[in-house]
């Protein structure tokens, strides 16, 4: 049974009910609202973000009506607004879901892809030749197909 004022979200079955998950206050500012999803620090001093995590590992959060990654908003709490010339918040740790302030810096689209490149994360999609999962032939089989005169 169901605590009487708890919240309670009513499924389209009668009598079956789901009890929702407590949201924060509305009146939290962004600092305390980042703070109540955001893990202690861990030996690297990544603060893991514990609440909704997009499918590459980047948090997720609702703020003023949209939805934003939670490390651009963790950014903005502790430094203020984004500049429009460096639109990008990096990653100094690349954990995906580290939301430290101090782990994180700015910068352009182009310094994001070079940041990308010099740590070897950068996936090229679809990876060339037999690397490639659905290759049938190998490296040396495309050459010497292209080396056959018929």
């Amino acid at each position: 049974m169901v605590e009487r004022g708890a919240a309670v979200r009513y499924s389209g079955v009668m009598d079956a009910i789901t009890i929702k998950r407590p949201s924060v206050p509305q009146h939290w500012t962004l600092a305390q609202k980042i703070a109540h999803y955001l893990a202690p620090a861990d030996e690297r001093g990544c603060m893991l973000w514990t609440g909704t995590r997009m499918s590459f590992g980047h948090g997720q959060m609702r703020w003023r009506g949209r939805t934003h990654l939670a490390h651009r908003l963790a950014w903005q709490a502790a430094n203020g607004p984004i500049p429009e010339e460096t639109p990008c918040v990096l990653h100094r740790c690349d954990v995906p879901s580290c939301c430290n302030p101090e782990h994180l810096f700015l910068g352009t689209k182009a310094d994001n892809m070079a940041d990308m490149d010099a740590k070897g994360r950068r996936r090229v999609r679809p990876l060339p030749g037999e690397r490639n999962g659905f290759a049938k032939l190998t490296d040396e089989q495309v050459r010497a197909i292209r080396a056959d005169p018929r």
